[in-house]
Protein backbone atom coordinates (compact mmCIF):
# COMPACT_ATOMS: atom_id res chain seq x y z
CA UNK A 1 0.00 0.00 0.00
CA UNK A 2 1.38 3.45 -1.33
CA UNK A 3 0.11 5.86 1.23
CA UNK A 4 -2.24 7.31 3.54
CA UNK A 5 -5.39 9.19 2.42
CA UNK A 6 -7.00 11.24 4.45
CA UNK A 7 -10.96 10.80 5.45
CA UNK A 8 -13.29 13.37 7.01
CA UNK A 9 -16.35 12.57 8.11
CA UNK A 10 -19.45 14.70 9.38
CA UNK A 11 -21.89 13.39 11.72
CA UNK A 12 -20.66 10.27 14.37
CA UNK A 13 -24.59 8.65 14.83
CA UNK A 14 -25.42 5.45 13.20
CA UNK A 15 -23.90 6.35 9.51
CA UNK A 16 -20.40 7.85 11.06
CA UNK A 17 -20.27 4.54 12.93
CA UNK A 18 -21.28 2.62 9.99
CA UNK A 19 -18.60 4.49 7.62
CA UNK A 20 -16.05 4.06 10.51
CA UNK A 21 -16.07 0.68 10.72
CA UNK A 22 -16.37 0.53 6.88
CA UNK A 23 -12.98 2.48 6.28
CA UNK A 24 -11.18 -0.04 9.22
CA UNK A 25 -12.15 -3.29 7.25
CA UNK A 26 -11.81 -2.00 3.63
CA UNK A 27 -8.08 -3.08 3.48
CA UNK A 28 -9.49 -6.65 4.56
CA UNK A 29 -11.86 -6.45 1.39
CA UNK A 30 -9.74 -4.76 -1.09
CA UNK A 31 -6.31 -3.95 -2.63
CA UNK A 32 -6.29 -0.67 -2.28
CA UNK A 33 -4.21 1.87 -3.60
CA UNK A 34 -4.02 3.54 -0.55
CA UNK A 35 -4.65 3.46 3.30
CA UNK A 36 -7.73 5.02 4.67
CA UNK A 37 -6.73 7.77 7.56
CA UNK A 38 -9.32 8.75 10.19
CA UNK A 39 -8.55 12.23 10.27
CA UNK A 40 -11.06 14.82 11.19
CA UNK A 41 -14.83 14.52 12.37
CA UNK A 42 -17.04 17.19 12.66
CA UNK A 43 -20.49 17.04 14.94
CA UNK A 44 -22.48 19.62 16.54
CA UNK A 45 -21.78 18.12 20.18
CA UNK A 46 -18.18 17.58 21.38
CA UNK A 47 -18.83 15.83 24.19
CA UNK A 48 -20.57 13.34 22.21
CA UNK A 49 -17.97 13.66 19.37
CA UNK A 50 -15.00 13.65 21.40
CA UNK A 51 -16.46 9.88 22.76
CA UNK A 52 -16.74 9.06 19.15
CA UNK A 53 -13.40 10.06 18.43
CA UNK A 54 -12.19 7.77 21.28
CA UNK A 55 -13.95 4.26 20.33
CA UNK A 56 -13.32 4.70 16.50
CA UNK A 57 -10.08 6.14 16.40
CA UNK A 58 -10.34 9.15 14.58
CA UNK A 59 -7.44 11.98 15.31
CA UNK A 60 -9.23 15.16 15.56
CA UNK A 61 -12.67 16.48 16.30
CA UNK A 62 -14.26 19.47 15.10
CA UNK A 63 -17.73 21.43 16.15
CA UNK A 64 -17.92 22.79 13.01
CA UNK A 65 -16.56 21.40 9.67
CA UNK A 66 -15.78 24.99 7.65
CA UNK A 67 -12.98 25.72 10.48
CA UNK A 68 -10.84 22.44 8.51
CA UNK A 69 -11.95 23.19 5.04
CA UNK A 70 -13.15 21.42 2.28
CA UNK A 71 -13.07 17.34 2.51
CA UNK A 72 -13.69 15.24 -0.91
CA UNK A 73 -15.15 11.63 -1.02
CA UNK A 74 -12.28 9.01 -1.83
CA UNK A 75 -13.91 9.04 -5.16
CA UNK A 76 -13.15 13.20 -5.91
CA UNK A 77 -17.42 13.53 -5.94
CA UNK A 78 -17.11 17.00 -4.78
CA UNK A 79 -17.36 18.66 -1.08
CA UNK A 80 -19.07 17.13 1.51
CA UNK A 81 -18.77 20.58 3.87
Amino acid sequence: MASDSKIGIVGYKFMGKAHSNAYHKAEHFFNLPMRPLLKVACGRHESQLNEFLKNWGWQEAEASCAKKGTFYFLTGGGPIC
